[in-house]
């Protein structure tokens, strides 16, 4: 298991900060009451998942505890992927029985999994098409530009 340092630790809490409040807005997480917490010596199981959340619907309340040692392993793009799987988890939180069965937590694991993958598609295929976009509209104002100065020319 990775140890952490205070200057680590402190450093990978600011990075999960950062990610948690530019992804909140994506995620219509704004009405939810979120607690982040840090958990800088997780046992074994908890070292492979990242992250859980524990969330109360009913309230628009909910915790996520990170574990540091795992975040610490991540890459920016994961860290997010991570941030948005256990916000989801909240979203389809009404839907899990009080007593929940094995297959029915492995499903719901299934179905944010998949509705994660979604979410970062559509994120990134928009900032593809951002782009294109931004290149389409620089082309035309140089084509505009180059127009406008042949144009302009006084005439004798």
């Amino acid at each position: 298991m990775i140890t952490l340092d205070d200057k680590q630790f402190e450093r990978e809490k600011r990075r999960i900060k950062r990610a948690f409040r530019r992804l909140k807005p994506r995620l219509w997480a704004g009405w939810w009451m979120w607690h982040l917490f840090y958990d800088r010596h997780p046992d074994d199981n908890e070292q492979k998942a990242g992250a859980s959340v524990f969330a109360d619907w009913r309230y628009r309340d909910a915790t996520i505890t990170f574990y540091m040692p795992a975040v610490a392993g991540l890459d920016d793009q994961e860290l997010d992927e991570l941030i948005i799987h256990e916000v989801l988890h909240a979203w389809v939180n009404p839907m899990r029985p009080r007593e929940p069965k094995t297959h029915e937590v492995d499903l719901e694991e299934s179905v944010v999994t998949n509705l994660t993958s979604l979410h970062v598609f559509n994120y990134l295929a928009g900032i593809k098409e951002g782009r294109r976009l931004e290149r389409k509209e620089r082309a035309g104002k140089k084509k505009s530009a180059k127009t406008t100065a042949r144009h302009s020319k006084p005439r004798r």
